[in-house]
């Protein structure tokens, strides 16, 4: 199977999507329009991330079938170079972000401010053990009653991070469940695990794997169900099906999937011009060009917004409401986080998965 330039796309598009949800939240403008309350609603994408993630980690042991150490090892490499260094930026801006969630410059729910200055506090107070947890990757597996918050310290994206090194650990069992020839019969309680509010599945805390598995365990199955096919398309009824489950789709990013997966299982020349369309949109090379580098703005982009908040507590609230300042911010932010996003790829994130490369090589040579 060649490479599926629309997944690129995709996942181009959903790094942007947790930029503006961000960015929207800080005009203050959600709960008067539907459209912006989905585009505010930054776990989404997220969510989308984790069944491409599912999807691309089944094609490579499938596919590739590299050895576990090896993969691991590259996993790691891809996952934590520029995570500790925007971690670490993010430990020390932790001021700063208290100065923003303390001023009445912005205006946020006093109960939310209250809640998460209280999580800030915490953080400072007990900054060391909350950083060690974080980069060891696995605070999405740290109770709230052992240490509270420990999922997402400092940094807000740090709770996907975490999830997902916990997926690439239990990915080779993930893996034995597509290979199995009984798979077929784990279709149907997938689909109804799919169906229920993601909330259910959570135990531990927001980070912890089981709540969100059901998202891999989809992009993985998916990954089964675009193979089955021995030329190498899937028959249009598949298409189809794929369009209907994203209308009994409870949540949003169900729907994204199934639609995508719609676009990429059929030959749409000549079949669909909406289909069409959105293939060549996603396939797109400034789209594929933004999901290549969409790790780093995934990062980088929460630091950004930081630093903008206070400026315009310190500098420039004089006659600015919150308002302002946020649709302010929306035109000024985002070439800000592009470049950012692309020196962040070329001198901490491609390096570091250069490197995972290069010692995979050396010490697994035939992995």
């Amino acid at each position: 199977m060649s490479k599926l330039e629309q997944l690129d796309g995709l996942r181009g598009l959903m790094a942007w999507w947790v930029v503006f949800a961000h960015l929207v939240s800080l005009t203050g403008n959600t709960g008067e329009y539907r459209v912006v309350d989905v585009i505010a609603d930054g776990r989404t994408p997220v969510e989308v991330f984790m069944m491409l993630s599912g999807f691309v980690i089944c094609f490579l042991f499938v596919v590739k079938g590299p050895k576990f150490a090896p993969y691991l090892v590259s996993r790691w490499f891809r996952l934590f170079p520029l995570f500790c260094v925007c971690l670490i930026v993010a430990y020390f801006l932790i001021g700063f972000e208290r100065a923003n969630w303390s001023s009445e410059f912005w205006s946020v729910d006093p109960e939310l401010s209250s809640r998460y200055l209280g999580r800030i506090d915490k953080w400072r107070n007990e900054g060391p053990l909350y950083l060690f947890s974080a980069l060891t990757l696995f605070g999405g597996c740290i109770p709230a009653i052992v240490l509270p918050n420990a999922d997402r310290p400092f940094l807000p994206p740090t709770w996907s991070i975490s999830l997902e090194w916990q997926f690439y650990l239990l990915a080779p069992l993930l893996i034995w469940f597509i290979k199995w020839r009984k798979m077929k019969f784990l279709l149907i309680p997938v689909l109804i695990c799919a169906l229920l509010p993601g909330e259910k599945w959570r135990i531990i805390n927001d980070s912890f794997v089981l709540g969100f598995l059901k998202y891999f365990l989809i992009g993985g199955i998916s990954f089964a169900w675009f193979r089955k096919d021995k030329n190498g398309e899937i028959p249009i009824l598949t298409s189809i099906g794929c369009l209907l489950f994203a209308f009994i789709a409870g949540e949003v990013s169900l729907k994204i999937w199934a639609i995508v997966l719609a676009v990429v299982s059929v030959n749409v020349r000549g079949n669909s011009r909406l289909l069409g369309g959105l293939d060549r949109v996603l396939s797109s090379r400034p789209l594929r060009w933004l999901g290549a580098i969409s790790y780093s703005t995934y990062l980088c982009h929460w630091l950004i917004i930081t630093m903008y908040n206070y400026y315009h507590i310190v500098y420039a609230a004089k006659g600015w409401s919150c308002i302002q300042a946020g649709a302010y911010g929306l035109i000024v932010i985002p070439p800000l986080v592009l470049v950012f996003s692309i020196v962040l790829h070329y001198a901490v994130e491609q390096p570091g998965i250069n490197l995972g490369r290069f010692i995979s090589r050396k010490l697994w040579p035939t992995g």
